[in-house]
């Protein structure tokens, strides 16, 4: 692969939010719901968050320490949805998101080149701190809008205001951005997106209300009843810098702790292979992911009626795990099933549940055998025929081991 001639120093605003493992606690963070490595959920309030876990309040109202090591992710449930800013537009001062391979995501702006490296970007916090990301670690820069859940790219990609797109290998990112021979100037750019594939998390995640995704380090008290919270950010050679934010308690959206032996996968992430219309119908649409981006990339999937559809199945995919909601409950019932596929065409069933209008909403949990390589789910219509039986899929996801 030829070396990457990539020079660019961006100021990167810190905007709100991150943890990880480490120190002190901040008390009335407001409710989580939160899903253990073994897939129990519950909803609780959490009376602070610290470095060694999330401290809960038990039936009787007595806190509860749960440790990060037990918990696969922490979410505010009345929260599907981020707020982000006003869609973004490049000026001297502002380019965009930067987008890490390890999930985490950055508001950026660009200050002159200073960095001799060719394969890092240099970036420059709001508060001065210095940070070399290099770029076998970034995914992409996003320009005029917030950055999607970007998936594993064959190419780098520049995708043009205009919808175009030109691919190769990016050679430079400044004032123009060079693909191969192809130069165009930053300000035509929509998008930079890198082919570099995804990566675990080395430090907890934290998303935030902004959309800004950081790796953090430590967690503590903060100011004015905020929280502080240390980001860990290694770059060129491992190099390490720590910084420190302060951010309000109801910015902080989600927390993924970092997890040597598994990770979690959104289902919406996975690659769509089947769909076959049921009960009678002939034609359906496909479903359909939410255009907004969620916390923990946890998207919803919106299955409008009875209808078979086939995911590829990951290597290392150990669980599956989303809450079913019947969109008109008092109209309709469901029965929903999940199957495995085998490389034989085998199908297993893993677990099914009813909808309707006495239980409208339940969580579909199930182990994935190792043999798996295609997740099926059924929607099947009940009594009252098809016409009202569409289910959304929130907190859908997978649990896969890191092998």
């Amino acid at each position: 692969m030829p070396t990457r001639h990539t020079q660019c120093v961006l100021l990167l605003a810190a905007g709100i939010g991150a943890l990880t493992p480490g120190a002190a606690a901040q008390p009335d963070v407001g409710e989580f719901h939160v899903l253990s490595t073994s897939l129990e959920q519950t909803t609780s309030r959490a009376r602070s968050l610290t470095t060694n876990g999330i401290v809960l309040l038990d039936e009787l109202d007595l806190p509860r320490l749960r440790p990060w090591s037990e918990i696969l992710v922490a979410l505010r449930p009345e929260r599907h949805a981020f707020n982000p800013p006003a869609q973004v537009v490049p000026t001297p001062e502002l380019v965009g998101w930067a987008v890490l391979s390890d999930g985490q995501r950055h508001r950026v702006w660009p200050t002159p080149p200073e960095s001799a490296n060719p394969d890092v970007l240099d970036v420059t916090l709001q508060d001065g701190t210095q940070w070399a990301i290099p770029l076998e670690h970034l995914r992409a820069l996003v320009f005029f809008d917030a950055p999607a859940n970007a998936g594993p790219q064959l190419d780098d990609t520049v995708r043009l205001a205009n919808g175009d797109a030109i691919t190769g290998f990016i050679e430079t990112i400044a004032s123009d951005v060079v693909v191969d021979t192809t130069r165009v100037p930053l300000d035509r750019v929509a998008s930079i997106s890198l082919a570099n594939p995804p990566e675990p998390a080395t430090h907890t995640l934290v998303d935030l209300s902004d959309g800004t995704v950081l790796g953090v380090s430590e967690l503590a008290p903060g100011e004015g009843g905020r929280v502080a919270l240390t980001m860990a950010l290694t770059g060129a050679e491992g190099e390490t810098s720590q910084p420190t934010i302060h951010v309000n308690p109801e910015d902080i959206l989600a927390l993924r702790p970092a997890n040597p032996d598994a990770r979690l996968l959104p289902m919406a992430s996975l690659r769509l292979l089947e769909v076959t219309p049921l009960a009678g119908r002939r034609w359906t649409p496909d479903p359909s992911v939410s255009n907004d981006r969620a916390p923990a990339a946890l998207r919803p999937i919106s299955y409008p009626g009875p209808m078979e559809v086939v995911y590829e199945l990951p290597d290392g995919a150990a669980h599956f795990h989303a809450v079913a909601t019947l969109d008109r409950a008092l109209w309709a019932d469901v029965r929903v099933h999940l199957l495995v596929e085998t490389p034989g065409g085998g199908r297993t069933p893993l677990t099914d549940i009813a909808l309707d209008q006495d239980r409208p909403q339940a969580t579909l949990r199930a182990a994935i055998p190792d043999d798996g390589v295609r997740l099926v789910l059924r929607i099947e219509p009940g009594a009252r025929g098809p016409i009202q039986d569409r289910v959304t899929l929130t907190h859908a996801l997978l649990v896969v081991t890191n092998n």
